[in-house]
């Protein structure tokens, strides 16, 4: 049986990767990528290769984890002001993607629906999210879905449009219909972009079903410009 380390352990690794990046910050680049992010986060100014890089042996650690401790670790980097901390947190879970199952997902939705952005919430979406609907059962995934539907909450609702965008051939195409119906008619950009953007990832599957879908559809310019990119 694995027992979590005592919190003061796993808040120590946090310290760490705070303090690496701490080290390695550059204020020019740290304002040119908050100007990028509408001002709404702040950074250090490290960009992804060099976070990676300088966090590679860190993040080898975490495979010894618990569960436990790796969900503990993620709140605490989720606490930090800089973003390059919340990336941090989500290069740790793609190291250790295997582990994640249905009971992680209430702290997938708890990510997503706090500092929320595109930046953070479509990997958390797509890889997390998505991940683990995909191999939930489907009255799950139905009663989660219109969960997040009827949330009003902006970030959940794209997550509805967006899970399924690596799915393929398997993508659920009566449950992308239901969740495109849902919000086809929220003029908010995040969610048209969004509902373009399953379209046009599964053009790249099945074209001829998307050029049906959208025919004489009343889609927004921003959705239909995004589904028909590749048909």
């Amino acid at each position: 049986m694995n027992v979590g380390r005592p919190f003061y352990i796993v808040r120590m690794i946090a310290d760490r990767i705070y303090q690496i990046l701490h080290a390695d910050r550059d204020k020019d680049k740290a304002e040119a990528m908050s100007r990028y992010m509408k001002n709404k986060f702040h950074f250090f100014g490290i960009q992804s290769p060099v976070r990676k890089n300088l966090l590679k042996s860190i993040y080898k650690e975490t495979k010894q984890l618990t569960e436990e401790d790796l969900w503990q670790l993620t709140f605490d980097l989720w606490s930090y002001d800089q973003r390059e901390c919340q990336y941090a947190a989500m290069d740790i879970w793609s190291h250790n993607i295997k582990r994640l199952n249905w009971q992680a997902l209430s702290n997938v939705e708890y990510l997503i629906t706090k500092k929320s952005w595109w930046d953070t919430v479509d990997w958390l979406a797509v890889h997390m999210a998505g991940r683990i609907l995909k191999n939930a059962i489907d009255k799950q995934v139905t009663e989660k879905i219109n969960e997040w539907l009827e949330s009003d909450h902006l970030w959940l609702q794209r997550t509805t449009l967006i899970h399924q965008l690596s799915y393929k051939t398997d993508t659920n195409t009566a449950l992308l219909n239901q969740c495109i119906s849902t919000l086809e008619g929220d003029q908010e950009f995040f969610i048209q972009k969004a509902i373009g953007w399953a379209l046009r990832q599964y053009s790249k599957t099945n074209p001829d079903w998307v050029r049906e879908y959208i025919t004489d559809r009343p889609m927004s310019t921003i959705a239909m410009r995004e589904a028909k990119k590749y048909i």
